[in-house]
């Protein structure tokens, strides 16, 4: 099939989103302060067990069309060991408290996992 083809040659995403809702607010800014003091003080790779973050940052959405901009998007933490990419995005649009999201995505270009479950 198509999809085969073209993860044979670029690689899949393994991607998980997970939704943490209605959370204590305080708590959740809390843990992207405490995100955001790790970015602060990141000075090179941090070995945790078999992988390693080796970059991390906050990032800005720039709409394309318009130009317009906004900061504090989210949290990025990049690794190696083939774990990729995590990042986090704080709401506080539900009703009541506040929503973490979790991003989890992994580049996989070995040709034998590409058909592998996330």
């Amino acid at each position: 099939a198509i999809v085969q083809k073209h993860w044979a040659k670029f690689g899949r995403c393994f991607y998980q989103r997970h939704d943490y809702e209605e959370v204590d607010a305080a708590g959740a800014n809390a843990m992207m302060d405490g995100l955001r003091s790790i970015i602060a003080s990141f000075s090179g790779p941090i070995k945790a067990g078999a992988v390693s973050l080796t970059a991390c940052d906050e990032f800005t959405y720039t709409d394309p069309v318009t130009g317009d901009s906004a900061s504090k998007q989210g949290i990025r933490l990049y690794f190696d060991g083939g774990i990729g990419r995590v990042a986090f995005r704080l709401s506080g649009t539900g009703s009541v408290g506040a929503t973490i999201r979790m991003y989890v995505e992994k580049l996989e270009k070995d040709p034998s996992k590409i058909n592998d479950d996330t």
